[in-house]
């Protein structure tokens, strides 16, 4: 029965090849961006599931009350992990891992930077990141051992077996290679290239048993037995037993199957957001574009709906059941779905490259996973089916009778499914049409925003190797070539914070005040350098003013907390240090460009630096610039590549992720779009065949052209026009509730909605004014004639 049923499905789409391709280009476009869409929501939501004991897995989280508010990150002292295996009893094993670094490494005449972590010995013992080579209790137990990736095994060593080979990591330590890992998939959140073992970390001295010191990530496997709930209440106090000092401080644990998703906090509570908002936001978009393309489907069919009418007729008059018509539309429908199914699948392969280049992934179709084909034929069925099912029981109800006679056809009504449908279409175009514009509103508001410094020129370079004790020579040599006009060091590039903290004393500071502030380092010349503003006091001098060593400046935000009248000279407690104040400058944006900025600190010349920052000369092009510096950090620095970054690049990557919605959302209302143009497409050239001779009939009669198109196409322009005011308050509460997210942020103009609601009219008005003006330019005597 299905043989003979998919026999006449096929010849019925041959005979309809126009509306048969228009169908199937909408589901093909459909498919393969709900395949593409499905895709990235795999991916997001298998994060870590690969690891054997990701049930017991946890990670250690900080809470405590800063600023007047519940604060929870996920930075511990790095002397938790031990504490833990020591005092609970429930944990199996604790590991920690610094942050990604790079090394140098040297093997003869190879030197080459490559980032990675410093980790516990029982690291790959608590999580399952598969040994090629090695044992997992023993690469990381000697100080001087080393684990690779099997590609950067095969980047250093090429055919060679790399076990036991020596490495030497930043002109200093030999390390040698006792295990080949396999490399790591797209779906966690690590990213090293090589693991070492946390006692180099002890060795090079950046260890500490300091319990405010909250620098490091801790893991906490518990044991098969043990739950989260009776660890939890120990683990909550933990840090207060022993930072005697913080009896409010509190830690918790946090799952692993949560670490992708969530790991989201408004005043220490859990508050449901983070990458699972993308996730759910993701599947509705392909859930309503593959129901789009399933729209266009139904609607086309039951368009030609008079066509199939007789033949629907004569089959019941000799005997046909609904059921055997309802299998036969329907396998007309799986046939299409699978075709375009084919189609989709060719369509998904030549995109990925370029999706995942804009979602910034490692995306693939599992082509060896039988689990793929099934799901793929079960996704297939599922179309055809959904697009097919409307049509199948309005086409088969049919009554023979009408139909032989010509009287089925029901008067036209104000609201039919049909019109019902292409409404719902346009809605969900013009929501995105008003989500992309007003995502790239707030982008392009939050980058005209006043940095409070010029990024022009202006250029940094990590501390390596012997740049920092050489920093007076490059400096001097920089200026005097004038690739440079001003050179300064810092703790941290100028659009990051590297550290932040409280406990800070001053004058008249109110006890309970827990401001946290951002700390920053610099050296003489950071305001000539950067080209900071300032309002009260001056810039570090060292030269004229030694005693800068122990100066501080401040912004505007840190003198409104500490409400000094005069703060020139006042005293900063922090660290143990005493520090004047010299300064007051404006407030600038160091880290998120959507946040109002915070109080800050920037202490002098006694403090700790890791980054040159340099103001290039703006008379010399930058390419001469690059290259005499180039020399010069080689001349001093001869070991290590020159790895510089310019600022305005690293500000600008900021705005990345928003960027990246405002493209997706711009994509999918394309996509979205053309779907629903095709089926409007096929609409218009349905109701040019069906009203041939209405309009013969009205030509003769007089009307013209202009006359005809407009009564052809307004009924279209109408549905539009529905849509749009369906549509504006969607999008207007979708993208208030996204603005609230963002302190600093645009509000939603009027002009938005009618720009959305003018272009979809225009876009509407060119999809069916062809059809239009060309039913009406034809010549009535030819359709008049078959009368």
């Amino acid at each position: 029965m299905f043989k003979s049923f998919f026999k006449i499905a096929w010849r019925n789409l041959l005979r309809s090849k126009g509306f048969s391709a228009i169908n199937i280009a909408g589901l093909v476009v459909g498919m393969a961006s709900a395949i593409l869409i499905l895709l990235w929501i795999q991916n997001e939501v298998s994060y870590e599931q690969f690891h054997e004991k990701k049930d017991r897995i946890y990670e250690a989280w900080n809470k405590a009350e800063f600023s007047g508010e519940l604060n929870c990150w996920n930075t511990t002292p790095k002397v938790l992990a031990r504490t833990l295996e020591k005092d609970l009893p429930e944990v199996e094993s604790a590991v920690r891992v610094n942050w990604t670094s790079s090394f140098l490494f040297t093997i003869g005449d190879k030197k080459i930077k490559i980032r990675g972590n410093m980790v516990d010995s029982n690291f790959l013992q608590v999580f399952t990141f598969p040994l090629l080579k090695g044992n997992p209790a023993l690469v990381l137990k000697d100080m001087h051992s080393i684990v690779l990736t099997e590609k950067l095994a095969n980047k250093l060593f090429g055919k060679e077996d790399p076990m036991g080979k020596v490495i030497k990591i930043d002109n200093k330590e030999n390390f040698t290679v006792t295990g080949i890992l396999k490399d790591l998939p797209n779906n966690t959140r690590f990213n090293f290239e090589y693991l070492l073992p946390w006692a180099y970390n002890r060795f090079i001295g950046n260890d500490d048993e300091y319990w405010g010191n909250n620098s490091t990530r801790t893991y906490v496997l518990l044991k098969p037995n043990a739950t989260l709930a009776s660890v939890a209440p120990k683990v909550k106090v933990i840090k207060q037993r022993y930072a005697k000092d913080e009896p409010k401080w509190e830690m918790f644990l946090y799952p692993m199957k949560k670490w992708r998703l969530y790991s989201s906090f408004t005043n220490g509570v859990e508050d449901g957001g983070g990458r699972i908002t993308f996730v759910k936001l993701f599947g509705i978009v392909a859930a309503f574009i593959l129901l789009i393309a399933c729209i266009n489907f139904m609607n086309l069919s039951t368009a030609r709906s008079e066509k199939r009418a007789k033949e629907v007729g004569i089959r019941k008059v000799v005997g046909a059941q609904r059921f055997s018509l309802i299998g036969q539309f329907i396998s007309e429908s799986v046939l299409l779905a699978l075709i375009a199914g084919f189609f989709a699948i060719i369509v998904v392969q030549c995109s990925l490259g370029g999706f995942n280049t804009l979602t910034d992934k490692r995306l693939y179709v599992p082509y060896a996973s039988p689990l793929f084909w099934l799901i793929g034929l079960a996704f297939i069925l599922f179309t055809g089916l959904l697009a097919g099912s409307y049509p199948a029981f309005f086409l088969s109800s049919f009554k023979p009778v009408k139909v032989l006679k010509g009287t089925f056809k029901k008067a036209q009504s104000v609201v039919t499914p049909r019109k019902v449908l292409v409404v719902l279409q346009f809605t969900f175009a013009i929501v995105l049409i008003i989500c992309t514009i007003i995502v790239k509103q707030q982008i392009d508001y939050a980058r005209s925003r006043q940095t409070g410094y010029n990024r022009d020129n202006l250029v940094y370079h990590i501390f390596t190797g012997d740049i920092g004790k050489h920093f007076e020579l490059i400096r001097n040599e920089l200026i005097s070539t004038g690739v440079a006009t001003s050179v300064t060091k810092t703790s941290a590039p100028i659009t990051e914070s590297w550290s932040d903290g409280w406990g800070q004393e001053w004058e008249g500071k109110d006890p309970n005040d827990k401001t946290d502030f951002y700390r920053y380092n610099a050296d003489e010349g950071l305001g000539k350098t950067a080209g900071l503003q300032f309002v009260q006091g001056r810039d570090f001098d060292l030269k004229k003013f030694p005693t800068d060593s122990t100066g501080m400046i401040i912004n505007e935000s840190s003198l409104k907390v500490m409400k000094f009248k005069d703060p020139i000279g006042k005293i900063v407690k922090d660290n143990g240090t005493e520090w004047h104040i010299v300064g007051v400058i404006k407030d600038f944006i160091l880290t998120d460009p959507y946040q109002p900025t915070r109080p800050m600190l920037i202490a002098g010349g006694k403090a700790w630096f890791n980054v040159i920052l340099m103001r290039f000369n703006g008379d010399n092009s930058t390419e001469k610039n690059l290259k005499t510096a180039e020399n010069i950090f080689r001349k001093f620095n001869p070991e290590y590549p020159f790895e510089y970054q310019f600022v305005d690049e690293e500000y600008a990557r900021k705005f990345e992720d928003e960027k990246r919605i405002a493209t997706l959302a711009g994509l999918f209302a394309g996509l979205t779009i053309f779907i629903s143009c095709l089926g409007l497409f096929g609409l218009a050239i349905y109701m040019a065949e069906s009203r041939v001779k209405e309009i013969g009939v009205r030509k003769v009669l007089g009307a013209s052209v202009t006359g005809l198109a407009t009564l052809l196409s307004k009924d279209f322009l109408k549905l539009v026009l529905i849509a749009f005011a369906l549509a504006s308050p969607v999008a207007w509460w979708a993208m208030n509730t996204w603005l609230k997210d963002y302190p600093y942020r645009i509000s939603i103009q009027w002009w938005v909605f009618a720009m959305a609601g003018l272009l979809s009219v225009m876009i509407a008005l060119a999809t069916v004014s062809y059809q239009a003006i060309r039913a009406a330019l034809a010549n009535p005597v030819k359709s008049l004639r078959t009368e």
